[in-house]
This record gives C-alpha cells, sequence and structure tokens, in this order.
C-alpha cells in the first residue's frame, strides 16, 4: 500500500515520468510552438519550406483544438477550465486565424515586410493574452494539483484509520 499510495514510490515513479513528458514536448494548449512555426515562416524564402511550415501550422492548430475539445469533456467546471477553454482558446484561435486568412498568403506572395508587421502586433497580441491565461492556468492547474494530492492523502490516511480501528475493535470483542 505504501509504495502505491499518493507520494508513494510507485507514485513518483509515475509523476517522475509525466512531468518529463511535459518538460520535454510541448504542450498543445500552449500555442508556443506555432508562434515559433510562424517566426519561421517569416524568414522562410523557399516554397518548399514555406509549404512544409505551413502543414506544420495546421497540424499545430489541430492539435490544439483536438486538446481543446478533451478538455472541454475532462475538466471540472470552474475557474481553471474557463481559464483554459475561454481565456486563453479565444486569442489562440484569433492568432490561428489571423496565421491562416492573412499571415499565410503574405507570406506566399512574398510580403515579408507585411506579414512581419502582422505578426509583430495584431498576432503577438493574440499570442501574449493566451500566454497570460495559460500563465493563470497553470497556477489553477497547481492549485488543482496540490489539493486533489491533499485530498486524497486525506482519504488514505482515513482509510488506514477506520482499518485499524476496526482490526483493533474485532480483537477486543474477540478476546472479551
Amino acid at each position: 500500500m505504501d509504495k502505491v499510495k499518493v507520494t508513494g514510490s510507485e507514485y513518483a515513479q509515475i509523476i517522475t515520468g509525466k512531468d518529463l513528458i511535459a518538460d520535454i514536448l510541448p504542450p498543445p494548449a500552449y500555442i508556443l510552438e506555432s508562434y515559433l512555426t510562424t517566426m519561421e515562416l517569416a524568414q522562410a524564402e523557399d516554397d518548399a519550406h514555406i509549404a512544409s511550415l505551413e502543414d506544420k501550422l495546421t497540424t499545430l492548430q489541430k492539435d490544439f483544438e483536438t486538446r481543446q475539445d478533451y478538455w472541454s469533456k475532462n475538466l471540472p467546471e470552474g475557474q481553471m477550465k474557463s481559464k483554459l477553454l475561454d481565456s486563453s482558446a479565444t486569442p489562440a484561435r484569433r492568432f490561428f486565424e489571423l496565421a491562416q486568412t492573412k499571415f499565410i498568403p503574405l507570406i506566399k506572395d512574398g510580403k515579408h515586410d507585411e506579414a512581419n508587421e502582422l505578426l509583430a502586433t495584431q498576432m503577438r497580441a493574440e499570442y501574449d493574452a493566451h500566454r497570460a491565461a495559460i500563465d493563470e492556468t497553470v497556477k489553477l492547474a497547481t492549485t488543482f494539483s496540490q489539493e486533489s494530492e491533499q485530498h486524497a492523502k486525506d482519504t488514505l490516511n482515513t482509510g488506514w484509520l477506520l482499518l485499524w480501528g476496526g482490526a483493533i475493535g474485532t480483537l477486543v470483542l474477540l478476546s472479551g
């Protein structure tokens, strides 16, 4: 029981693996990689490279929407869900809309100065708004995780107390 309980050695290994993956892979709910891809696109001149980056951005947008759908079904109602699905998603969607309808066409037309201006102003503002909401979501998720872990510990401790109390009570009854 001690190995698999919250804060047990098995639990710690599971969390370590999840934390490592989270540190290595960019999360699809946070559009940092999408923003970096548009920065790469702003510098791209070769048609094949532009097409490759456009495909990458489209895939990142699909991944973003897939995770939004997942979290809309799996997060408990409250501020954390609202922050992720509304406050962070709305500017992210506006960012993707600008990228697909204005930015990429400018790049394809060789209008890099206009594309860079769009990226530095409107797209950057949407990214910054998204990022601020993501930072708040991370704070809320950290608190949520800490509270969930504490609740699990409390539940386990209560279970142990009831188990030992029942065992001692049974022994008292049997010996009497």
